[in-house]
C-alpha cells in the first residue's frame, strides 16, 4: 500500500506553513495506522519527498513533531495472529480539523497545552 499517493501528496500543505493557528484551523490531513497495535500517525504537513510534521498517538503518549515516510515504510514485522505487517493508510479517514480530532481521541486532548502540544505521559 502506497502510505502517500501522489494526490494525497499534492493535498497536503508544505512543512512550516499549517502549524500555526488553533487547533480548528489546523487540517489534519490523513492517518497511517500500525494494524498489528494502537499507534497512529496524523498528517499535518510534508515537504514533499519524505518527511511529514503531524501528531503521533501510541498506547501510552501523544506527542508531536517530524516523521518520515521511509521510516515508517520500513517498519515491518511478524505478528503471530496476522503475519507479516507493516504500516498502512487508513483509506476511510476523512481530512479533520485538528479540534475534532481532538474530540474524538481523548490522548490528543490530553497532551493539548496552550503553549500547543507536547509529549505526555498518559500512565
Amino acid at each position: 500500500m502506497e502510505l502517500l499517493p501522489e494526490g494525497l501528496r499534492d493535498k497536503l500543505p508544505q512543512l512550516g506553513t499549517n502549524s500555526e493557528g488553533s487547533p480548528e484551523d489546523l487540517t489534519v490531513h490523513t492517518r497511517l495506522v500500525d494494524p498489528a497495535s494502537n499507534w497512529r500517525w496524523y498528517i499535518l504537513e510534508f515537504d514533499g519527498d519524505d518527511t511529514c510534521y503531524g501528531l503521533v498517538v501510541t498506547s501510552k503518549n501523544a506527542l508531536i513533531g517530524h516523521f518520515t515516510i521511509s521510516e515508517l515504510k520500513a517498519l515491518r514485522y511478524h505478528d503471530p495472529a496476522l503475519g507479516t505487517v507493516g504500516i498502512e493508510r487508513d483509506t476511510y479517514f476523512e481530512a479533520v480539523s485538528l479540534g475534532e480530532l481532538m474530540e474524538k481521541e481523548p490522548k490528543i486532548r490530553q497532551a493539548f497545552t496552550p503553549s500547543g502540544l507536547d509529549l505526555i505521559d498518559l500512565e
